[in-house]
């Protein structure tokens, strides 16, 4: 029950530490029972125990209060369409040390709801739409970053936010150069992966470079020709080569 990352789990913890505490309460007021009369707790006896419930306490308002917050936060912000109230909930979600899934579900669902949303909104509409995904997509780059400061190696987290920079490329934002870094200094870690090869290949494309973008599509299908990703995102390139400089963009979901 002390396995998974919610509310709950920091609570049963609590619980779990709390009647070991009792228990060693007990075990502590039998030994002076059966010792001599006039034994007292030592002074570092009261130290530790004191240091014990404060750092409880902490570990109850930090892991059971603020993560509630955080995760009621995260609930609400599915549960709105209003563009102040979402970025005020985003803000709430990613309070405190980022963690990489409270960055990657609601951005991820941001950039769903956001490509499927542009092809139907009325064209007076579609320019308040791009600024306030473009205000929000800011809020979790943001949050990528100072994730990415802490788990350096993070090669999926990395990936999420290569793909976050080349959307905020295509919404008018260049960041073209950012994510190409970030791509290159990841083939090491994962060199068989064809993710890699895949997101450099659009930020090519993005970037008006079509050959460099094939070249990366066929590196990719070099690694191993029958997964399908590959595949389709080498079709992808090639459809997108042929009606350039119109080009649409790749949904790439749950990276």
């Amino acid at each position: 029950q002390t396995s998974f990352d919610t509310v709950t789990t920091y609570v049963l913890v609590g619980l779990v530490a709390g009647y070991g505490l009792f228990l060693e309460r007990e075990l502590a007021r039998a030994d002076r029972v059966s010792g001599p009369p006039d034994a007292k707790p030592s002074v570092a006896s009261k130290v530790f125990g004191g240091a014990l419930a404060l750092a409880a306490l902490a570990g109850f308002w930090f892991g059971a209060v603020k993560e509630y917050a955080r995760q009621d936060a995260l609930f609400e912000l599915f549960a709105t369409e209003e563009t102040v109230a979402q970025t005020e909930r985003i803000g709430r979600t990613l309070e405190g040390p980022p963690r990489f899934e409270m960055i990657r579900l609601p951005s991820s669902s941001l950039v769903k709801g956001t490509l499927e949303q542009l092809p139907r909104v009325a064209e007076a509409e579609r320019a308040a739409l791009l600024s306030a995904t473009r205000t929000e997509l800011d809020l979790y780059a943001s949050a990528y970053e100072r994730y990415l400061l802490r788990v350096r190696e993070d090669y999926r987290a990395r990936m999420n936010y290569v793909h976050l920079l080349l959307l905020k490329t295509t919404f008018g934002e260049n960041r073209l150069a950012d994510a190409k870094a970030i791509i290159e200094d990841s083939y090491r870690l994962s060199p068989e992966n064809p993710l890699t090869y895949a997101l450099h290949a659009l930020a090519e494309l993005y970037g008006g470079n079509v050959a460099g973008a094939r070249e990366k599509a066929q590196e990719m299908l070099a690694l191993n020709p029958d997964i399908e990703f590959s595949q389709e995102v080498a079709s992808y390139i090639e459809e997108q080569a042929k009606q350039f400089p119109t080009i649409t963009i790749l949904k790439l979901e749950n990276l």
